[in-house]
């Protein structure tokens, strides 16, 4: 993995986004820095995978248990019942 450091003043109102960013999973997410006049607030946001990036990740595994998108999956067939 590589780690990479960068700097960014924000003196003013307004949103940063980050992307080309992956998750502890490898899947690709953008953070956002909003800066208003409550604070500051960081997001990270999940790109939405396609079927194909979908059906990569469950190749990977045997059954649901250990699969990192099983959430996903449960919540498009509409069933906590998966394996």
């Amino acid at each position: 993995m590589r780690k990479i450091l960068m700097t960014q003043a924000m003196t003013e109102n307004g949103i940063s986004r980050f992307d080309g960013l992956y998750d502890e999973n490898g899947f690709p997410v953008t953070a956002e820095l909003e800066k208003n006049e409550d604070g500051v607030v960081f997001t990270l946001l999940h790109k939405e995978l396609t079927e194909a990036e979908k059906q990569a990740v469950c190749d990977e595994y045997d059954d649901c248990a250990g699969c990192p998108i099983r959430g996903i999956c449960a919540k498009d067939l509409g069933s906590d019942n998966l394996f």
